[in-house]
């Protein structure tokens, strides 16, 4: 079976990774969406969706699904960023590699593992590690404070979500 899920859509800070895991051989593939596409106009245009279904077709490929002989089940998050995803996957039923395809909460290892990869990637932000655990590294209102900080980390800041244009960024002027 292969399990596709998202880690990081509700952080203020950072990207989004996007991860598909093959239960059967315990294979991992994640990308980052980038974090500028969480910002002005590729967020407007909502451009992170169609980054996420490039990544998961790359990861397929990746992860060798054989798209003739051996058939496989696809269980994906119901999360907004994986929305063309499942519009995908529904039309992928008809195909040889993909036998059926459901859409529930996605849970660990592939959770975790995202949350990891998560986790290194702000880490490389400078953003400290104030939970101990989880994607995060630390609170909203603690990844806030970190950025009010230091001004010139608001490019790591998801600024097209609209709680950030009408509430936060005044916090940040």
């Amino acid at each position: 079976m292969i399990q596709i899920d998202d880690s990081g859509i509700g952080s203020l800070l950072g990207g989004v990774y996007i991860g598909l895991y093959d239960t059967d051989t315990e294979t991992l593939y994640a990308k980052p969406i980038p974090v500028s596409y969480f910002q002005g106009e590729k967020f407007a245009k909502q451009d992170y969706i169609r980054k996420a279904l490039d990544i998961v077709k790359n990861g397929l490929i990746a992860l060798n699904i054989d798209y003739k002989d051996n058939p496989v089940d696809v269980q994906c998050c119901r999360g907004f960023a994986l929305t063309e995803i499942r519009k995908w996957l529904l039309t992928q039923q008809e195909r040889t590699w993909c036998r059926e395809v459901s859409f529930v909460k996605i849970k660990d290892p592939l959770q975790s593992l995202l949350e990891a990869k998560l986790s290194k990637y702000l880490g490389r932000y400078g953003v400290p590690n104030k939970s101990g655990s989880g994607g995060h590294r630390m609170s909203f209102n603690d990844m806030l404070e970190w950025v009010k900080e230091d001004l010139t980390r608001i490019k790591y800041v998801k600024t097209g979500w609209p709680a950030w244009k009408e509430k936060y960024s005044k916090e940040c002027s």
